[in-house]
């Protein structure tokens, strides 16, 4: 998919906004204590390597808590590749992410539930 001057407009002046769990990229530290990155291979990052033409910030959180410290030199590194580090303590990122997100979010716009009178039809008999 690639997105500029089409039929539908020029698109080559707009920046997306991705606000996600994780950051599109695995963040490790060094034995310097430099930043280094890595592309991830989440879905929803191999989903959007396709688009172009536009501008992707992409907002979301670290994967590790990062010392308060670090935070501005990783604030630095992310921004080249257009990202910014929600930083978060592991406990609330992990309830949010495996409790808000994936038990109520996810089931609420994925999931379709039967009708009800489906649903009568098929328990009658037991």
């Amino acid at each position: 998919l690639s997105l500029g001057e089409s039929e539908r407009g020029d698109f080559s002046n707009t920046r997306i906004l991705v606000v996600a769990n994780r950051l599109p990229v695995t963040i490790k530290k060094d034995q310097d204590g430099n930043f280094t990155s890595s592309i991830s291979s989440g879905g929803l990052v191999s989903a959007l390597k396709g688009v172009s033409g536009l501008e992707m910030v992409w907002i979301g959180w670290p994967e590790s808590e990062i010392d308060p410290e670090d935070q501005p030199k990783l604030e630095a590194a992310l921004s080249e590749q257009n990202c910014v580090p929600a930083f978060l303590p592991a406990d609330i990122a992990d309830k949010y992410y495996n409790g808000f997100s994936n038990n109520l979010i996810w089931p609420l716009f994925h999931y379709r539930p039967l009708p009800l009178s489906d649903i009568a039809e098929t328990t009658d008999l037991f």
